[in-house]
């Protein structure tokens, strides 16, 4: 492992030191190790923003102490995690082409010790239950530091037999093809929780709804919650729905007890964006919505959706708003928690 100290400091955000972290166990950095190709599904995201999240734990330990853990814990993750310690390669071809993978040569992952902590990843290389499933393994690790298994990840990725996995991209210069992003107009967010009783309710009235004598489908809780959501209001705009309540989000425990709230930055987001996530109470979820204000007023205002909703937090200040400053992009926000 390797580090640098101190560095920057704005109005919320310190940032104390930065270490690269390589595996404990595996060659020199540099060193030529598995290259993976890059499927089509993986550079259909290629130019996303990173996967932002923060945790909010009721009491971590000791400042030092944890820090000096989180790293050594970090670096025995990544034995088994050898891609998220690698770099995104780009093979220039000679037909004018070029083509992505993933060189896991053992450079190592970058931790940075700041005064407000966030996690973020490349979407090309970890989806969502992929990032749950390496944070839950890290904390095993951190945890119990005598652990000797932990889950393997399924690293492979499948192509079909007999063809070349580089896939060509018809570009010579990687910045044809990586562009900024427009800015979204100015967002509010809110994080909706939805208690199990809450939740039990709409998915036994949208059932109540849905059968027929013919039809032996049934409504799941995840259908009945964004039937509810969408239903209040499809009439303002078109939703981009992302996340899923289904992702392990509080499988994850360093020791000091398991998350008391799950929060994103302001990557990816954009008016009319909805993530979902389960929510801390088994059974419940919290949908986190991006809206312009006007819009999202409306929504609050409404008294059918409201009925279900258990509580609302605005997240232009927090853990929320401290993660939208890490990206340099901030918006309002607010959270609602649906009961279960």
């Amino acid at each position: 492992m390797g580090g640098t100290a101190a560095a920057t400091t704005n109005e919320e955000v310190r940032c104390i030191s930065t270490w690269t972290i390589r595996p404990s166990r595996g060659g020199d950095e540099g060193s030529d190790g598995q290259q993976q190709h890059m499927t089509l599904w993986d550079l259909r995201i290629l130019t996303f923003g990173y996967i932002q999240k923060g945790l909010l734990f009721a009491s971590p330990p000791q400042q030092q102490e944890l820090v000096s853990g989180l790293r050594s814990s970090l670096s025995r993750a990544l034995d088994h995690y050898p891609p998220l310690a690698g770099r995104l390669s780009t093979t220039k071809h000679d037909n004018g082409s070029v083509s992505i993978s993933i060189d896991c040569n053992g450079q190592g992952a970058e931790f940075i010790h700041s005064a407000a902590h966030r996690c973020a990843m490349n979407h090309s290389v970890c989806d969502g239950t992929s990032f749950w499933h390496f944070l839950n393994a890290w904390s095993k690790i951190f945890a119990s530091p005598a652990a000797t298994t932990i889950p393997e990840p399924v690293l492979d990725r499948w192509f079909p037999e007999s063809i070349d996995p580089r896939i060509h991209l018809p570009f010579t210069d990687l910045s044809d093809l990586i562009t900024a992003r427009p800015l979204p107009p100015p967002l509010q967010e809110t994080i909706i929780h939805f208690t199990r009783e809450s939740i039990a309710k709409l998915k036994s009235t949208a059932n109540q709804e849905t059968r027929t004598t013919t039809t032996t489908h049934t409504i799941s809780s995840f259908q009945a919650v964004l039937t509810h959501l969408w239903e209040r209001y499809v009439g303002a705009c078109n939703l981009l729905i992302g996340s899923s309540p289904r992702f392990n989000m509080y499988g994850n425990d360093f020791g000091w007890g398991r998350p008391v709230a799950v929060r994103s930055s302001a990557s990816n987001k954009m008016d009319g964006c909805v993530r979902v996530y389960e929510g801390g109470v088994e059974g419940s979820m919290d949908l986190e919505i991006s809206l312009v204000p006007g819009t999202m007023s409306v929504l609050m205002d409404d008294i059918k959706f409201m009925e279900s909703v258990h509580q609302v937090w605005r997240v232009s200040s927090g853990l929320g708003r401290l993660l939208c400053k890490l990206c340099k992009n901030v918006k309002a926000g607010v959270s609602l928690n649906f009961k279960p």
